[in-house]
């Protein structure tokens, strides 16, 4: 065979290669792409928002409430806790138009009252009124004239005399000498506190009213019985407001 002739056999097989695999760190080749859900984050910070807005809204009823609780005005509470008969007298004129004699009424009264400031602040008053009548018949009254400060949540004493000399009774003649014959003379009282509270730069009125039915004895000048109750019935409503106010 010589060196130009060609032939057709394989070339020789050669070993097979191993090829190593190795990791590589770093950007991938190909395009990646990733997706974030962006919407939770803003959902979280609203839900978060909305509960500090309900928890400062609710602090603020609460925080109002106790503020009205405490400096909401109510009016005071006063009590008649004695009263002192000191002098009762009448003397008659004969008239000479009616069958009937002119009477005239002496009556020296004096009353204690018990003022109790129900509010967080401190009461101011000025005077005290208390007028007294005979059968709804406006006899007198007297103003209380010592002002006074109470403390908040405190109580006060005020006393006061009425002094009534020669009160004529034109109305109810014959119903006063028949309770001059039983030694029995019924009278109400009706007594009229005026006060104010100064809530910052503003003066808050206020006012309580007390009316007791009183019966005196003729006889020993003493008080028989007293009963008091906050209020006045429409009797004695009528002369307090119409009357004893004026």
């Amino acid at each position: 065979m010589g060196l130009g002739s060609t032939s057709n056999s394989p070339p020789p097989l050669l070993p097979p290669q191993h090829r190593e695999e190795h990791t590589v760190y770093g950007y991938p080749t190909e395009p990646y792409y990733v997706i974030l859900d962006s919407a939770p984050a803003p959902q979280r910070r609203s839900n978060g928002r909305f509960l500090t807005y309900a928890v400062c809204g609710a602090l603020s009823i609460v925080m109002i409430a106790v503020a009205a609780y405490f400096l909401w005005p109510s009016d005071p509470r006063i009590e008649v806790v004695r009263i002192r008969l000191n002098k009762i007298d009448w003397r008659t004129e004969k008239s000479s138009g009616s069958f009937l004699p002119h009477l005239f009424l002496d009556l020296s009264m004096g009353l204690t009252v018990k003022v109790t400031n129900r509010d967080y602040l401190g009461v101011y008053y000025d005077y005290l009124k208390v007028g007294i009548a005979y059968r709804g018949e406006k006899i007198g009254r007297v103003t209380s004239e010592n002002s006074a400060y109470i403390p908040p949540r405190g109580t006060a004493y005020v006393d006061a005399t009425l002094d009534i000399e020669g009160f004529q009774v034109l109305a109810d003649v014959i119903y006063l000498l028949e309770d001059i014959a039983h030694g029995h003379i019924p009278l109400q009282t009706v007594t009229n506190f005026d006060g104010y509270i100064r809530l910052f730069s503003l003066k808050v009125p206020l006012q309580a009213i007390m009316s007791c039915e009183v019966v005196v004895d003729t006889n020993e000048q003493t008080v028989l019985r007293q009963e008091c109750d906050l209020g006045v019935g429409s009797k004695s409503k009528f002369l307090a407001v119409c009357s004893w106010r004026k």
